[in-house]
């Protein structure tokens, strides 16, 4: 997996499970549910990402002609920029009901340098600059979803990006008349990167993330004898203060896998938030359990089960 689709994958593999999806109107065996205070754990994880990923954001040259009173017409250039600091201070990963996720940092500050020069007639002049973009927000919209292999999906429904202010330092010769027009600057470099930042998330997800989803496994061993599928039933349910995904964990043969003749119950957790993560497992995974061990006529250990029910 490329740099770019470390972004946002600590954002989701942790919520993201996948397999082959139930028949319709089947309930699944194992679900888990992640509240806000788990969302927020991994939106902490992810700003880390994202603050390494806009370091290496590259930002285009720019251009442009001016024309002041007694000075006359000359042209400008902006080159070699790079950014020289990035601060992330708060983020916020919170459910989108009936879609999936909403992230949204605020309070970010990125700091880019680079070299600048002015040519006017048969003068050149150059300098360096320096410019400080402050109070930057970032809100990100994701549908999470399934496909027919029961491997989860996730797309960029929205990304904006708005820069509340921009301050641009100006050095050597000539720096004096660069202020003069420094609006026009400011202007670019909020246009320049507010369109980069959306950019990057939106093919971290497109062209890393996604692609990236679909080598997920779909099954898992347990032993020589059995393996689970832990395949999403559906696309994960966002509502207020909480995200559920639903796994089918189910129980098989690994031999000679033969469909299952009973049904999983209803389930539902306690509407209780004081926890990340709640997990609720039906009888029926011990029921193919026992089905599976019974038919080889080897003794069902528990203890052994939970362990690769929830991934330890």
């Amino acid at each position: 997996m490329g740099a770019p689709a470390r972004v946002l994958p600590s954002l989701l593999l942790g919520l993201l499970l996948a397999s082959s999806p139930g028949a319709p109107g089947a309930n699944p065996g194992l679900v888990a549910r992640i509240t806000d205070q788990g969302l927020q754990y991994v939106a902490k994880e992810g700003l880390v990402a994202l603050q390494r990923e806009l370091h290496r954001i590259t930002l285009p040259d720019f251009t442009g002609d001016f024309k002041i009173k007694h000075v006359g017409r000359g042209h400008y250039e902006f080159h070699s920029l790079h950014i020289h600091s990035c601060e992330l201070l708060s983020s916020a990963l919170t459910p989108l009901p009936g879609q999936g996720l909403s992230l949204s940092i605020s309070d970010a500050s990125i700091r880019v340098q680079g070299d600048w020069k002015v040519r006017k007639s048969f003068l050149r002049l150059h300098g360096s600059f320096d410019v400080h973009i402050k109070g930057m927000t970032i809100s990100v919209n994701l549908v999470l979803g399934s496909e027919s292999s029961g491997r989860p999906t996730v797309t960029t429904s929205s990304c904006s990006t708005h820069i509340r202010d921009v301050e641009v330092d100006m050095s050597g010769n000539l720096g004096w008349l660069l202020s003069l027009f420094h609006n026009q600057i400011e202007s670019r470099l909020r246009e320049i990167l507010e369109s980069k930042v959306c950019e990057i998330i939106q093919k971290s997800v497109t062209s890393d993330l996604q692609p990236y989803l679909q080598t997920l496994p779909v099954t898992t061993e347990i032993d020589r004898l059995a393996g689970i599928d832990y395949s999403l039933m559906e696309a994960p349910r966002a509502a207020a203060q909480m995200l559920d995904v639903m796994l089918k964990a189910e129980i098989f043969n690994r031999e000679h896998r033969t469909p299952v003749a009973f049904l999983a119950p209803v389930m539902s957790l306690p509407e209780e938030h004081t926890r990340m993560v709640y997990f609720a497992i039906s009888d029926y995974v011990f029921n193919t359990a026992s089905l599976v061990y019974h038919e080889a006529g080897v003794q069902l250990q528990i203890c052994r089960l939970f362990p690769e029910i929830l991934g330890g």
